[in-house]
């Protein structure tokens, strides 16, 4: 006889934390995120699934043992350091140097800020545009000198805000196209939630999922909200142009991140 009792996730827990010949350990990557509650919509905090876990729900138990990982673990350490019942141990810090001579770390950002009079975000497309141009030169000379048969192709990612104007997304991708005209028009695409062809001014706009991104080398311009912002990662795109107001330093350094190294070892921001 198939057992057919059924028992949601939080019985699970709750019955391999009761059981004393098991030890639970919930280790967390990305650990900054689901750090911060929610709000209901009568304005009440409404923990997250992580805190909840952390923490218990209900008559569940918390995880005894908690893991975080993280380039940015100042949330981490500050929901925990709010939590009862909680003791903590110190940190254990990794050697940028050695994350840096691994590779996985870039060596220097370049973040630019214009002082030239017109229109901000005209002036960031074209500089980025511009940047973009020169990484990929840089490339196909490597692949020159190096002598290989593929060229590393690396692309732009344009960060909009999350309720986006799409008349003035196409207007941001004209500019783009007029710094550079050898970019061919079907080299964009879209990793927004709804998972959909969007139309941007004149621009047919295909979706792509994030972790495709790197393989597709047609894609040179990738419009995106905060898809990028943590847990992902594509070598290729190079330089990024945020349209949208950030002031989270955390929400901000992982954006960062998102951005990888160009021949020179210095990313256009």
């Amino acid at each position: 006889m198939p057992d057919l009792r059924s028992h949601t996730i939080w019985d699970t827990i709750q019955n391999t934390i009761e059981d004393p010949d098991l030890t639970v350990y919930l280790v967390l990557d990305e650990a900054h995120r689901g750090m911060q509650e929610g709000k209901r919509s009568n304005g009440d905090s409404k923990p997250t699934i992580v805190r909840q876990l952390i923490n218990g729900s209900g008559s569940v138990p918390g995880i005894p043992i908690v893991w975080g990982i993280s380039a940015t673990v100042q949330r981490f350490n500050d929901a925990i350091s709010e939590m009862q019942g909680r003791g903590t141990l110190p940190n254990v810090v990794v050697d940028p140097k050695k994350v840096q001579e691994s590779g996985l770390l870039k060596d220097t950002i370049n973040l630019d800020v214009p002082d030239e009079a017109g229109d901000f975000s005209t002036v960031l497309l074209r500089r980025g545009t511009d940047k973009l141009r020169d990484i990929s030169n840089a490339w196909a000379e490597y692949a020159k000198q190096q002598e290989e048969a593929g060229i590393v192709l690396p692309l732009m990612v344009l960060q909009v805000p999350n309720s986006p104007d799409h008349k003035e997304i196409g207007k941001w991708l004209d500019t783009i196209l007029r710094q550079w005209p050898d970019l061919p028009s079907d080299c964009m695409g879209n990793v927004f939630g709804e998972h959909k062809t969007e139309i941007f001014g004149s621009h047919v706009v295909p979706y792509i999922a994030p972790e495709r991104v790197q393989e597709s080398e047609w894609v040179r311009l990738l419009v995106a909200k905060d898809a990028i912002s943590t847990g992902w990662d594509c070598p290729r795109a190079e330089v990024m142009v945020s349209l949208r107001a950030a002031s989270d330093k955390t929400h901000i350094t992982q954006l960062l991140g998102r951005i990888e190294l160009d021949p020179e070892n210095e990313t256009g921001g």
